[in-house]
């Protein structure tokens, strides 16, 4: 495992729009993010059906085909973009900034993890209602977490909260 670090996330609920526009828009948007936070967007994994490895993929490399992908209206069931240190060891807790999309799971959802030392450049309310632009928002959270217990889990609501030790909710709305 990588770095053990503290991590703040961002998670809305509601429901996911599928066609090729709110996926492009969810890609540009996540790029977007990334680059704000002077980091470089440098990998993503996409759940479709033609993408199903479950590997991430070099943003520089798959991005032309995951584009064509999207434009040619593929089902799409999630999609994460990352930005991973030069020499990260394994991409779900050594991520600097994560957003996700997601249509899979319990509980659809978008969600933005940053480590906790990059928050201070979000407007959170700012940042939220970006985010609400990718989902027919009906409800949300703020929430601290030690990135090895993974925030992403947590946010599918596939186990209880007591589950999770290092779990501080900070807002919810």
């Amino acid at each position: 495992m990588g770095k053990v670090m503290n991590t703040i996330s961002i998670v809305l609920y509601g429901d996911i729009t599928c066609n090729s526009k709110a996926w492009l828009e969810w890609y540009d948007y996540s790029t977007r993010m990334i680059s704000f936070l002077e980091l470089s967007p440098n990998y993503i994994g996409i759940s479709s059906e033609s993408f199903d490895s479950g590997k991430l993929l070099q943003l520089k490399r798959a991005e032309s085909r995951v584009k064509k992908v999207i434009n040619e209206g593929e089902r799409i069931m999630a999609m994460s973009i990352y930005s991973l240190p030069e020499n990260f060891v394994q991409a779900a807790f050594d991520y600097d900034v994560y957003l996700g999309r997601k249509t899979i799971g319990i509980k659809n959802h978008v969600i933005l993890t940053l480590n906790q030392e990059l928050f201070p450049q979000l407007n959170i309310d700012k940042t939220i209602g970006e985010m609400k632009q990718h989902i027919n928002f009906e409800s949300g959270e703020v929430f601290e977490m030690m990135n090895i217990e993974s925030p992403q889990f947590y946010a599918t609501k596939v186990n209880p909260s007591s589950a999770y030790k290092s779990l501080k909710i900070v807002k919810v709305f």
